[in-house]
């Protein structure tokens, strides 16, 4: 894992005429400590392991810490992007599998709270992906702030982490309720993580699909599920994704499965406009 300075110019060279255009996948949370992070990182490594151009985005913006799960050290972030200090090339850098990984600052208060302006630059610079990559997995952070909202309603599909705690499960059904304030379709599937088994998963997933659907009169899909596996605590420390360090723990093996799953279906709910027009009408009406 390296910085990489030319990663647009490699991307290009390496480019065949592009089969689609872009998927963009937000994976997001109500609660913090769900593992959120943990498995965007790993799922990104998967699916470009499925031969898939992926880039991963930090949307964390003022905490972020993708680069850290990686045992990466940027010297540049987004934060340089946007005071137009360096080109999107210039931060980008490749983890295992050819993930690309586009990493944001942390304990930058002014980036967790960007102006218009400063949106309208950062946006610009992120339009360079298209074409360039097939899918953009969108790292946002917990809660519902207009930031993080506006990546979610954005994105083409949202998947909604959470574990097997009232809180967290409380506090993704608030995530879907807000969603579905801003457009009837939430778009949003719901992933549970660390359970100890399919049928716990599915009868979780169930009891707050049925509360959804009548007080909110939306559906949300079940994505999957990741067992419960110290594995991953290991790898957290190690500044190693836990698919690379334990690639036959029963998380990995979990999450492998829901990167197949999601490379066969496609895009969810494709939608017409390009997503950077869309985070633009979002980020002006949040």
């Amino acid at each position: 894992m390296r910085q990489v300075q030319d990663q647009a110019s490699k991307l290009r060279e390496g480019m065949t005429a592009t089969e689609g255009r872009l998927r963009t996948i937000a994976i997001t949370s109500g609660k913090g400590g769900v593992g959120k992070t943990s498995l965007a990182v790993n799922l990104g490594m998967l699916l470009a392991g499925e031969g898939r151009r992926v880039a991963l985005f930090d949307g964390d913006m003022g905490l972020a810490n993708v680069d850290v799960l990686l045992g990466l050290t940027p010297k540049y972030t987004l934060r340089h992007v946007v005071e137009g200090h360096r080109e999107l090339r210039d931060i980008m850098l490749r983890g295992p599998n050819d993930l690309y990984v586009i990493p944001a600052s942390r304990g930058v208060e002014a980036m967790a709270n960007l102006a218009p302006a400063e949106q309208a630059t950062l946006l610009g610079r992120l339009g360079q992906l298209e074409g360039l990559v097939d899918i953009l997995l969108l790292d946002t952070a917990a809660g519902i702030s207009p930031n993080v909202l506006s990546l979610l309603l954005a994105a083409d599909e949202t998947i909604v982490v959470t574990v097997p705690e009232p809180t967290a499960i409380t506090d993704a059904y608030a995530v879907i309720k807000v969603l579905s304030r801003h457009r009837a379709d939430p778009r949003a599937g719901i992933l549970m993580n660390m359970v100890d088994g399919a049928s716990q998963a599915e009868a979780l997933f169930e009891q707050l699909r049925r509360v959804i659907r009548h007080f909110l009169k939306v559906e949300v899909r079940f994505v999957g599920h990741v067992l419960r596996d110290e594995c991953v605590g290991r790898a957290v420390c190690e500044q190693k994704p836990f698919s690379v360090c334990f690639p036959y723990a029963k998380a990995s093996r979990s999450l492998a499965e829901l990167a197949r799953t999601l490379t066969a279906s496609g895009c969810h709910a494709p939608q017409t406009e390009p997503f950077w027009d869309r985070m633009v009408h979002w980020a002006a009406h949040l």
